[in-house]
């Protein structure tokens, strides 16, 4: 039974499951139980992809088994504690040493897995290489990651190579020590600017965050701190092509201050409109690259300043429209 998930072969899990005395369980609520590796979000998926079949048919995450029903669960691939090692993704490595590894992510693979059987992100390839990654920082997942960049973002990733190293690297991230720099192109003329908006997850779409102006607007959870300083690097007719630094760090930060601003990144397919055809970037890509980042050595205290160029198709974009 194919599936979305993995690009592994199927492993087939079967059992019967005989409900005891007290109140039937939730369907969802028993694979979290019996499947500690796999979070919520992974068996919701699962789920929705008739993954998951009570009395050979595809059931709701919210059935309640029932004494005698038979379940079946098939698994994508291995249940793997850590991302499963993949060494065939080129891995460029602008720093290392024995406490940190500093990476250059390419556009469009992911920074990790979001479940177990997941490959193609570059925690593959960061395991496959360092396999003492495995294990460090709360996230198995996450392998030494500091910090992710979205999928359709390059640039720079910092990774801490020991749980010493990872937890004062996130100590300095949290407590602002940290410089990061984007490079954005966006639609329009815009102006210097410091944009102070709040963010929280949209209230329906959870693929998306939204500013808020006034905390009363729609949302869902937290409400996060957002800062984030503009800079014009150089101005066209139509574009402006833009320093982003990251005062806070909340997910889609850049992406959501520019374009309530009124100048999405270009490429967004989230909160920007279409891609002009011209510009030629692979769908989901974004003119947005992780150019800088300057933190403070985990263990020598040293400052350490690190650059990363354009990639080619973004720089293709320039040339087009100069």
């Amino acid at each position: 039974m194919p599936s979305k998930l993995s690009q592994l072969d199927p492993l087939r899990r079967k059992w019967i499951f005989a409900a005891s005395e007290s109140s039937p369980q939730r369907l969802e609520k028993f694979l979290q139980q019996e499947f500690t590796g796999l979070s919520r979000r992974n068996i919701q998926v699962l789920i929705a992809e008739g993954l998951v079949l009570v009395n050979h048919q595809a059931a709701d995450k919210g059935y309640r088994l029932q004494a005698g029903d038979r379940l079946e669960l098939w698994l994508p691939g291995p249940l793997e504690v850590f991302p499963v090692p993949e060494s065939a993704r080129n891995l460029t490595i602008i720093y290392q040493d024995k406490d940190l590894i500093i990476v250059d992510k390419p556009a469009l693979v992911p920074t990790h897995p979001l479940s177990p059987f997941e490959t193609g992100t570059l925690a593959n390839t960061l395991v496959s290489r360092f396999p003492e990654l495995n294990g460090v920082g709360p996230k198995a997942l996450e392998a030494g990651l500091i910090h992710r960049l979205d999928t359709g973002t390059s640039g720079i990733l910092v990774v801490g190579r020991n749980l010493v190293a990872w937890s004062q690297l996130k100590q300095d991230l949290a407590r602002r020590l940290w410089s990061k720099k984007y490079l954005a192109l966006v639609a329009g003329i815009i102006e210097p600017k410091l944009v102070t908006l709040p963010l929280a997850h949209h209230p329906t779409d959870r693929r998306r965050m939204v500013a808020l102006k006034d905390q009363r607007d729609p949302h869902r959870g937290r409400i996060f701190p957002a800062e984030t300083r503009f800079r014009v690097l150089k101005r066209f007719r139509y574009f402006c092509l833009l320093e982003a630094e990251l005062i806070t760090g909340v997910t889609h930060q850049i992406r959501v201050h520019l374009a309530e601003s009124g100048h999405p990144v270009v490429g967004d397919p989230l909160y920007g409109k279409e891609r002009p055809p011209a510009f030629d970037l692979a769908p989901g890509r974004l003119f947005l690259h992780a150019a800088v980042v300057e933190l403070l050595h985990p263990v020598t205290r040293n400052k350490l300043l690190f650059q990363s160029g354009l990639p080619e198709d973004l720089l293709r974009v320039l040339i087009s429209i100069a």
